[in-house]
């Protein structure tokens, strides 16, 4: 989404698709969103995780760090490995601190693992047992071994993202 942006003000492209709206500020203040879908935050797991669901509210204490065991929320005794993106306006990286804080400077718990970007984030979670990241519903999949957690009982397929009985929906 970054680099969409970067490439739209300089002039590469003429139009762009990305997961977040333009900021509205700075380098983005002459750059204008149209929707065109649905898509949906979603948290992934190792597919041999344990756990299927979480609520929001232990989401939220996750990231900020008041949750670190998975023992916590009915799973393993280990640490929970908590990746997110290096950058606080990428897609996911802004958009869930949007929907989960409703700040979009929101500061996550110093503990969490920081990546450059979805893929790196995508084979970690992929290649141990105790990752947790935030994720797109549209491209968790491109990575094997990863598994979607339903938010409050509720899966994120298109059906519940349309009605927005998933609270975790967002605009594309």
């Amino acid at each position: 989404d970054v680099k969409v942006l970067k490439t739209l003000k300089a002039g590469g492209v003429d139009v762009g698709a990305g997961c977040r709206i333009s900021l509205k500020s700075g380098d983005e203040k002459d750059i204008w969103s149209t929707q065109v879908a649905w898509g949906a935050l979603v948290f992934i797991v190792n597919e041999n995780n344990p756990i299927d669901n979480i609520s929001v509210q232990q989401a939220r204490d996750i990231l900020k760090g008041n949750i670190r065991n998975w023992k916590e929320l009915g799973g393993y005794d280990a640490k929970i490995d908590v990746y997110v993106r290096k950058s606080k306006i990428s897609g996911v990286g802004f958009s869930s601190r949007v929907q989960l804080f409703h700040n979009p400077k929101e500061d996550l718990f110093d503990g969490t693992i920081k990546k450059p970007s979805s893929y790196p984030i995508r084979k970690a979670v992929a290649s141990g047992l105790y990752g947790f990241a935030m994720d797109d519903i549209a491209s968790y999949h491109i990575v094997k071994g990863l598994k979607v957690l339903k938010v409050d009982n509720i899966y994120p397929h298109k059906e519940n993202i349309l009605s927005k009985k998933y609270v975790l929906a967002r605009p594309f």
